[in-house]
């Protein structure tokens, strides 16, 4: 919503040095009676709001899509976690990256290489289980 004055995208930006520039941001603020005079300096958001939006989800059970019909067995198994935690369970790598935490509940030669990686630079914790 807003950029850097250096930046490509500052005419696209809808607040300039925290003022409203477009329009719409214009009818927002005033819609909502939020005076940008009176916004921190690093903007509308801070770090814990940033991280919410970056990790909708709360907890993310990672589990293996290739069970071969195994799956209420594996869900079975996984009851008690389940009724524990209330994670969304799934098996999409890029859906878990959008977790605070992420238990992985697969075979260690099933998870790709790179996926933890992935997992920590998106600023995840990664639990394993068993």
């Amino acid at each position: 919503m807003s950029a850097d004055l250096a930046s490509p995208y500052a005419p696209f930006s809808w607040f300039d040095c925290n003022q409203p520039r477009l329009g719409a941001a214009q009818k927002i603020c005033a819609s909502k009676n939020i005076h940008p005079q009176n916004l921190p300096a690093a903007g509308i958001f801070d770090q814990e709001r940033i991280h919410k939006i970056t990790h909708p989800i709360r907890h993310y059970l990672l589990i293996d899509e290739a069970l071969n019909g195994d799956l209420a067995q594996k869900m079975h198994k996984l009851t008690p976690f389940v009724h524990q935690y209330h994670p969304t369970i799934g098996f999409s790598f890029s859906e878990a990256r959008l977790a605070v935490r992420v238990t992985i509940a697969m075979a260690a030669e099933k998870i790709p290489p790179d996926l933890i990686d992935t997992l920590k630079q998106a600023g995840c914790e990664i639990d394993w289980l068993a």
